[in-house]
C-alpha cells in the first residue's frame, strides 16, 4: 500500500520519491568542519551521516 502526501495529487511512485533522502549543500566555518571530521572519525561514520543525524536531532529537540 502506498500513501500519498496530504493534499498531494502525486502518483504512488512520485509519493515514494518525495520521501526519499534529499541532498543539501551548506557552507560552514572551517572550525565546524574540523569538529565534524574529528567526531565522525571517532564514531566511525561519514561526515554527511553525522551532519544529517545532528540536524535531525536538533530539529526534533
Amino acid at each position: 500500500m502506498v500513501l500519498s502526501l496530504p493534499g498531494s495529487s502525486a502518483t504512488p511512485r512520485l509519493a515514494i520519491a518525495q520521501r526519499s533522502p534529499r541532498r543539501l549543500s551548506v557552507t560552514i566555518p572551517f572550525t565546524l568542519h574540523q569538529q565534524l571530521l574529528e567526531r565522525s572519525d571517532l564514531e566511525g561514520r561519514s561526515v554527511s551521516n553525522l551532519a544529517a543525524y545532528l540536524l535531525e536531532r536538533g530539529l526534533n529537540s
